[in-house]
């Protein structure tokens, strides 16, 4: 079973790969089916190959207004905004 991250990019990636086909979207993508279980391994790789943070995540994350627990989430939205922008 895949935890709350996976699962939510491979619903993501379901929504980007099959919903212009009529297939599957991330909504309707069902555990264990063949087209589950592909998304389930990009969304793994996805999310290993964010893991080493680049040094604008770095500098987006110390750059923050609040970089402690209660302003986490907003550091590191700019440190994923700061890889997206790539």
């Amino acid at each position: 079973m895949a935890n709350g991250m996976i699962e939510r990019v491979a619903r993501a990636l379901a929504d980007i790969r099959f919903i212009h086909l009529g297939g599957a979207d991330g909504q309707t993508l069902v555990p264990g089916t063949p087209n589950w279980e592909f998304c389930i391994e990009d969304a793994r790789a996805v999310i290993m190959a964010m893991r080493p943070a680049t040094d604008d995540m770095r500098r987006a994350f110390w750059d923050a207004e609040d970089p402690t627990d209660t302003g986490f989430r907003d550091a590191w939205y700019a440190a994923i905004d700061a890889a997206l922008s790539d």
